[in-house]
């Protein structure tokens, strides 16, 4: 399985829907889920390709935070009313209801993030006519729990565990304050796993699932709104991969879908570090908190640079030597040292030379030859 290879190169920028006087919400054109009838939708898609390089805007944002308290219920109800029909469990809703959704078209695959309060929901033949039926839905309990009601049997997912349901199969559940993140799995994807998908959306599933699914589930949630236009079609070949292997557990299967987790914990990492170069707490123990993961995964994301403190290290060097060629004058090495969190000037210097066989000073000198030179200038004026 190939590295998703996602650029992670700025903050997310969140599309946030308008407000009709009733309060529903207004978005740009309509979402198709898989094999759906697409007049039948009240999502909104923006999976605009006139520009590969830029980060995709999610097709749905919705926050109840919008809408007076005494709305806020009967907003999310609304938005939801095709998907599935949903009613609160608090006794009085006047006072507000916190609910927050994000969504992310890839090819044919959608994935949706939902925050909210306790609720109840069913889900009727009219709501799979509605929205269509030609998928599963994935969804990883990041927070909370849920009791379904499918088929007469009463089945139980809690915090950290999967939920694999068919789309053409009415059921009812209840939902306790969290967060989950939700897949659409076409049934046109995932050719050959159909009966095996039909027997798990009426079982308690979690078993089924390899636990390395957990993790690509959450970096993806971290990752997507980061993503480039031109990166979705990889993003959703290695999500049907990693899917794939972590139902099948086939030990290559297993194999390569662990190296892809390592190749995006990296990249998630990597992002995350460049953006605090500059940040005193920097160290391993925030990186490891930042991706949720115990010391010997993250020893094994960074065994290429023989640990994380090292690749730290590195990167604020290399941040160095570019501000020292790109502000030759006005800097002085010990103000850019310390900026990027070397207060020992003696370790500095030694580990910059080790890095570019050239003291600070002298690549400062370099920088400041450079710019006197007209094609070094020509190229910097591009």
């Amino acid at each position: 399985m190939e590295s998703m290879g996602l650029s992670l190169l700025s903050e997310p920028r969140m599309m946030r829907s308008r407000s009709h006087a009733g309060g529903r919400s207004e978005s740009n054109t309509s979402f198709t889920p898989p094999d759906s009838n697409p007049s039948h939708s009240t999502f909104a898609t923006s999976h605009d390709h006139r520009d590969p390089e830029k980060e995709v805007s999610p097709f749905l944002s919705f926050d109840t935070e919008r809408f007076a308290a005494k709305d806020q219920y009967e907003a999310y109800r609304s938005e939801m009313i095709l998907l599935r029909e949903a009613s609160s469990l608090k006794e009085q809703t006047n006072g507000g209801f916190k609910a927050e959704i994000t969504g992310f078209q890839l090819d044919s695959m959608t994935a949706v993030n939902f925050q909210s309060e306790a609720y109840a929901m069913k889900r009727t033949k009219r709501n799979v006519n509605a929205f269509g039926e030609n998928f599963w839905m994935l969804s990883y309990i990041i927070k909370g729990a849920v009791t379904l009601e499918l088929n007469g049997a009463v089945l139980q997912v809690r915090q950290r565990e999967f939920e694999l349901r068919s789309m053409t199969d009415p059921f009812q559940a209840r939902r306790t304050d969290g967060e989950v993140f939700m897949l659409t799995l076409p049934r046109a994807q995932f050719t050959g796993l159909e009966q095996l998908f039909d027997s798990i959306s009426t079982s308690e599933n979690n078993h089924c699932f390899h636990p390395l699914l957990r993790h690509y589930m959450l970096n993806l949630k971290e990752l997507l709104p980061y993503t480039k236009r031109s990166e979705v079609s990889s993003v959703e070949e290695a999500t049907i991969s990693m899917i794939r292997a972590c139902v099948s557990c086939a030990p290559d299967d297993i194999a390569a879908a662990r190296n892809s987790i390592l190749s995006t914990q990296f990249d998630v990492a990597k992002k995350f570090i460049d953006k605090n170069l500059t940040l005193p707490e920097l160290n391993a123990d925030l990186v490891q908190a930042f991706l949720n993961v115990s010391r010997r995964q993250l020893y094994r994301v960074f065994s290429e640079y023989n640990g994380v403190e090292r690749y730290i290290r590195l990167r604020r060097l290399r941040a160095c030597y570019q501000e020292f060629l790109s502000q030759a004058e006005g800097k002085n090495v010990h103000n850019v040292a310390e900026k990027y969190g070397f207060m020992d000037q003696t370790g500095f210097i030694r580990h910059f030379r080790t890095e570019f066989d050239c003291r600070p000073g002298e690549a400062r000198e370099m920088a400041q030859e450079m710019a006197k030179s007209s094609i070094y200038a020509q190229i910097n004026d591009r």
